[in-house]
């Protein structure tokens, strides 16, 4: 087996390949359907912080013979191993701290390039952590934008994100002091907080526009759903366990059964074309929140690149048990 770590895994897989990786992935989902592991998460408080929660999930590709689990600690450290699906022979681990927030940050621009409008030149992040910074990077390089507005918990926030990445991004990007600011032009709107209450309200999304909610908070007034037209998800399960959906359950204003009749297609379906993308002038929602299919993909990518190259540390293993 080969072993990445953060240092190589960036060498092998540029900022440049997310996108088209991310793609990949979602085709992948729209063919073989059963991707994820069930439940879609595990997660273990691992300290006396609580801050201390260890995260894992898998993920599995059944043409490609191979499956995968992720597994890291909050604000620390990630990792990917990729295995055989039919030995479960490890093949390879990556170290993917930093890679995740570029895999989600590709996520949301992934969607917006199914779900919004192709010429869109107004984008709002709203959010200024690791993620929100991967979106403003990936942004234009799927689309032509003028501008990006970017709002956060304060305007100082705001502005060190556009202070740091305006020399290295082409489009103009602008720092609001609120979100209503932020989003008024915006043709395409991505989230992604902490927040302690939502802030995505209604009548704030202009006509045509697209809402990527990335965040595992409540950040999207229940209230705007019936503002959107398509309603779009990647993992249903993950999105029932956090972020707006769970939300809304959880305060009783939609049942489960309801949301998912509501629900219109998930990002698999609309990436291989067999449910409608964004169609003109409808407000198009996506709950987005990284599938480790993804994940998978990528880590799979990195390695065999890294063994072409011969990059990484090659570490013996054996089979530790056999098939009767």
């Amino acid at each position: 087996m080969r072993y990445l770590n953060a240092t190589e895994f960036a060498h092998v897989i540029p900022d440049d390949d997310y996108c088209d990786l991310v793609q990949t992935a979602y085709r992948h989902f729209g063919t073989e359907r059963q991707v994820s592991s069930h439940p879609p998460i595990a997660v273990i408080h691992t300290g006396q912080v609580a801050s201390s929660i260890m995260s894992m999930k898998g993920a599995a590709l059944a043409s490609q013979g191979v499956y995968g689990v992720f597994f890291g600690v909050r604000d620390a450290h990630y990792y990917f191993a990729v295995c055989d699906s039919t030995t479960g022979n490890m093949l390879g681990m990556v170290e993917q701290s930093a890679s995740i927030c570029k895999r989600t940050g590709a996520s949301s621009v992934v969607a917006a390039s199914l779900l919004a409008r192709p010429d869109a030149k107004v984008a709002a992040v709203v959010g200024s952590g690791k993620i929100a910074t991967e979106v403003v990077r990936q942004l234009p390089r799927r689309f032509a934008l003028d501008s990006i507005h970017v709002a956060s918990r304060t305007l100082q926030s705001a502005r060190g994100l556009v202070d740091r990445l305006q020399p290295e991004i082409a489009c103009t990007l602008q720092a609001h002091g609120t979100v209503g600011e932020a989003v008024a032009e915006a043709d395409i709107v991505v989230t992604i907080t902490t927040a302690s209450a939502p802030f995505i309200r209604e009548g704030m999304l202009k006509p045509g526009s697209f809402l990527c909610s990335l965040g595992g908070v409540h950040e999207v007034e229940f209230g705007v759903l019936k503002e959107i037209d398509r309603l779009v998800v990647d993992d249903i399960g993950y999105a029932l366990w956090r972020g707006d959906f769970a939300s809304w359950i959880a305060r009783g204003d939609i049942s489960q059964t309801e949301l998912q009749k509501r629900i219109n297609a998930d990002i698999g379906q609309v990436a291989l074309g067999q449910a409608p993308g964004r169609r003109a002038g409808e407000r198009s929602m996506a709950v987005i929140q990284g599938l480790a299919l993804c994940d998978l993909v990528i880590a799979k990518e990195a390695l065999e690149r890294a063994q072409r190259a011969g990059i990484g540390t090659q570490i013996s293993s054996a089979m530790q048990m056999r098939k009767p």
